[in-house]
């Protein structure tokens, strides 16, 4: 992906469940941490695409605009978004909180 030095880029965290029993956002911890859930299991990378789907279909962008920096082995991982601010990240995953994923469960 071609980066524009001029783009707007959001960074924040998020703390993810895998093997959940459906996809979806959930309320922010105390540190702004996002909360995730997804139903893909941590294995063989599985569940970090899950959370970059999520995001990507949550946050209105493509797929490939969404990437995890940190943390892929961990349930904590922080997340960079290209061509959105931090501040219309937070609106939009807010406006979809507790929503599922789009499998319909």
């Amino acid at each position: 992906m071609t980066r524009t030095g001029d783009a707007p880029r959001a960074r924040f965290r998020v703390r993810v469940s895998p093997k959940s029993r459906a996809d979806g956002i959930g309320e922010p911890l105390a540190d702004g941490t996002i909360r995730l859930r997804v139903r893909a299991a941590a294995e063989d990378g599985r569940a970090n695409e899950a959370v970059i789907l999520l995001l990507a279909e949550a946050l209105g962008l493509p797929r490939g605009a969404v990437r995890i920096v940190g943390g892929h082995a961990s349930r904590e991982k922080w997340i960079e978004a290209e061509g959105i601010t931090s501040g219309e990240a937070a609106r939009r995953l807010g406006s979809r909180r507790g929503e599922r994923g789009t499998d319909g469960t």
